[in-house]
C-alpha cells in the first residue's frame, strides 16, 4: 500500500510534536508539514496538497474551521481539539472524525483504521468543504460527545430536536437523549427541511415520526411521536407540518389526525 501524505496543524508545541510521532509511527501515513497557525496551515495545505490533514481547531490566525473553508485543495480532514463543542460544525464539513484532546496512540490508531475503512487508501474519501449556506446535501449525521466516547447519531434516526439554550436535545431510536452545543436555528438549517419541520419554536420533528395530530383548538395541535412522547405545534408550525407531511405522504394526514 503506498503511504498517504499528512500535514498537521497545532499551535501547542508538546501536541505538535505528540502528532508527529503518532504518524511516524503508523507505516500508511507519510508526514509532509507541519503547521503551527491557521494562515500557515493553508499555505502548506494548498502547497504540498496532502491525502489527509490533523487540524486543530484553536489556533492563532484562522481556526480549524475557517482553515478547512478557505483551502483550495480538498483533503479528508481530521479535526483535534480540547473543546467537546464543534462536533456538529465538523460534520457539517464533512469531517472524517473529530479527536478530542488529550488523546493517544489508540485513539488515534482507531482514528486511522476508521478513515482506512472508508476507502481513504483508494482515494474514496476526501472532503468536499461547502459552505454551510451552500451545502450540496443536509446534514446525515451528528456526533455527540459522551464522556470518552464520541456517538454518531444518523438523521434519519431522530425522533425530535428540542432547544435548550445554547444547546439543543436530541431524542433518537436506540439511545438516550443527547445535548449537543449547537444553536436550534444552527442546526435547523443542516437538516433536510421536506423531513424535518418546526412545529415550536423550541421543537423540530421528523415529519415520519408523528404518529397522531390531536386538534386542540386555536389552531393548535398536539402531536403524539413515535416514541410515544408529545409536543404541541403552534399554529403556523402545524400548517408547515401539515404541508411537508403532504409533500412526504398524500394519504398522511387524513390517516393520522383525530380530534
Amino acid at each position: 500500500m503506498t503511504p498517504r501524505s499528512v500535514v498537521i496543524a497545532d499551535d501547542e508545541p508538546l501536541a505538535l510534536e505528540g502528532l508527529s510521532r503518532l504518524v511516524a509511527r503508523d507505516a500508511r501515513l507519510v508526514l509532509l508539514a507541519s503547521a503551527t497557525n491557521g494562515p500557515d496551515a493553508i499555505r502548506q495545505i494548498d502547497t504540498r496538497k496532502p491525502d489527509l490533514v490533523f487540524l486543530d481547531i484553536k489556533m492563532p490566525g484562522a481556526t480549524g474551521i475557517e482553515v478547512a473553508r478557505r483551502i483550495n485543495h480538498r483533503p479528508a480532514i481530521v479535526f483535534t481539539t480540547a473543546y467537546d463543542d464543534y462536533a456538529v460544525t465538523a460534520f457539517e464539513l464533512q469531517a472524517l472524525d473529530y479527536l478530542l484532546k488529550p488523546f493517544g496512540r489508540r485513539r488515534f490508531q482507531r482514528a486511522v483504521d476508521r478513515i482506512f475503512d472508508t476507502g481513504f487508501a483508494s482515494g474514496g474519501a476526501h472532503l468536499k468543504v461547502a459552505d454551510p449556506v451552500h451545502r450540496d446535501e443536509p446534514l446525515s449525521r451528528i456526533l455527540v460527545r459522551e464522556q470518552q466516547r464520541t456517538r454518531s447519531i444518523p438523521v434519519n434516526a431522530i425522533i425530535r430536536i428540542d432547544a435548550a439554550d445554547d444547546y439543543v436535545r436530541v431524542v433518537s431510536d436506540g439511545g438516550s437523549p443527547a445535548l449537543v452545543a449547537v444553536r436550534m436555528k444552527q442546526l435547523e438549517g443542516l437538516l433536510d427541511t421536506s423531513r424535518f419541520v418546526r412545529v415550536h419554536r423550541s421543537t423540530v420533528v421528523q415529519v415520519d415520526r408523528v404518529d397522531q395530530i390531536v386538534d386542540i383548538g386555536n389552531g393548535r395541535r398536539e402531536l403524539i411521536l413515535s416514541d410515544g412522547s408529545r409536543c404541541h405545534a403552534s399554529r403556523a408550525g402545524a400548517a408547515r407540518l401539515a404541508d411537508a407531511m403532504q409533500r412526504f405522504d398524500p394519504r398522511h394526514p387524513s390517516n393520522r389526525e383525530r380530534t
